[in-house]
């Protein structure tokens, strides 16, 4: 973060997972998946010490040298969504931006309803993706 005037020039500077096709951003890049698919990671560490990219009970790169890449896949859970995040050195690595959201999306609607980004919503979530576009409350 860095302040754009005279009167404050201060700097804070945050670590991230960057994709390389987008700018830079904290929290970092957000996914999408549908349930099922396959998500491969790519994840190289510039950074002067050991650093992780990790989804509790999903994935968990392990430690990554600096200078070193590690490639791996995973297959998306579950629908919901998710926080990935560095869980070396807790809670500083995701304090200092190494974290970011992972949405997973059903494989098809819940009979005669529209998509959530849930496996099982509540009938109150269901009718609220219902109306998103359909209804004067929401319009598109």
């Amino acid at each position: 973060m860095i302040t754009h005037n005279a009167v404050n020039t201060a700097q804070c500077y945050f670590w991230l997972y960057k994709e390389e096709n987008f700018p830079a951003e904290i929290p970092s890049v957000l996914i999408f998946a549908t349930e099922g698919d396959t998500i491969h990671v790519s994840l190289t560490n510039r950074l002067d010490e050991p650093h992780a990219w990790a989804i509790p009970g999903v994935v968990d790169s392990g430690p990554v040298p600096p200078g070193e890449t590690a490639r791996f896949s995973f297959t998306a859970p579950r629908p919901g969504s998710y926080l990935y995040f560095d869980n070396l050195n807790e809670p500083v690595n995701r304090m200092m931006g190494l974290h970011g959201a992972m949405v997973v999306m059903p494989a098809a609607p819940q009979p005669g309803h529209r998509f959530t980004p849930y496996a099982d919503p509540t009938p109150a979530v269901q009718r609220l993706f219902d109306d998103f576009g359909t209804a004067a409350h929401f319009p598109g």
